[in-house]
């Protein structure tokens, strides 16, 4: 009898453990995502005569919540840089914006607004593309994109070469992607255009940089200008992969 109730009681403790185990295993363990915010900025610029001859205007991303204290700071930093160095330009420039508007007999001073598109946020990334217009008159001009990509864990700055299966030659696997899988979603794309042909196609490794790449929730893109496709095209034109669709070039690191 002693050895039944024995055998009983490991059973009900091997339970027990097994239920609260159960319990845990229903429990969210992963770490959620940052939380941003937007951050606006303006400032203008005046030449000696009192004059606003430049205006910056910049949003940026700024994150408050769900992320090391540290690297935070460090990634909030990195985004303030971008005002920072759109006022330098600005201060460089005086004279010009000043010249110009004269010349043109012009009142609307020079502007360079920067916003940005966030296109992944998790625990382990923050990706966002930084569009840069500066504009010369009231018409407004095309934006220049830029990637800034980080690891919320180390605050590093994430390259496309950081999600290569081509350890040894990340650049080879690039020219790889460009002339299978990009090459051959392109034209399904643009099919209203009749310059993307062949010819243009196997020159796409001389307009599609690696630094033009963007994380999203389910892969990655990469983005160029549409006027190297297709010379009555303008703007910034991305593309976008799943990590399914581009296995055996790029892959989330395992942590």
């Amino acid at each position: 009898m002693k050895k039944i109730i024995s055998i009983l009681l490991v059973f009900s403790v091997f339970f027990s453990f097994a239920a609260c185990s159960g319990k845990n295993d229903g429990e969210t363990t992963t770490a959620p995502p940052p939380v941003i915010e937007k951050s606006a900025h303006s400032k203008e610029f005046k030449n000696a005569e009192g004059k606003t001859v430049i205006k910056i205007d910049v949003v940026l991303p700024q994150i408050i919540e769900n992320c090391d204290e540290k690297v935070k700071n460090y990634i909030n930093g990195e985004a303030m840089k971008i005002f920072e160095n759109a006022c330098d330009f600005a201060q460089r420039n005086i004279e010009n914006a000043s010249n110009f508007m004269t010349s043109q007999n012009s009142t609307s001073p020079w502007t360079k607004r920067i916003t940005f598109e966030a296109t992944h946020l998790s625990n382990r990334y923050a990706c966002f593309i930084v569009k840069d217009a500066l504009s010369y008159s009231e018409a407004e001009n095309l934006p220049v994109w830029s990637t800034k990509c980080f690891d919320i864990k180390t605050g590093a700055e994430c390259k496309l070469s950081d999600f290569s299966t081509y350890y040894d030659d990340p650049a080879l696997g690039f020219e790889f992607f460009i002339s299978d899988t990009l090459a051959s979603a392109l034209p399904h794309r643009f099919t209203h255009s009749e310059y993307i042909n062949e010819e243009v196609l196997s020159r796409l490794g001389e307009f599609v940089y690696p630094e033009n790449f963007y994380l999203t929730d389910d892969g990655l893109g990469i983005y160029f200008d549409q006027r190297d496709l297709d010379p009555f095209l303008f703007g910034t034109y991305k593309i976008s992969f799943t990590w399914d669709e581009i296995a055996g070039y790029y892959e989330l690191p395992v942590e």
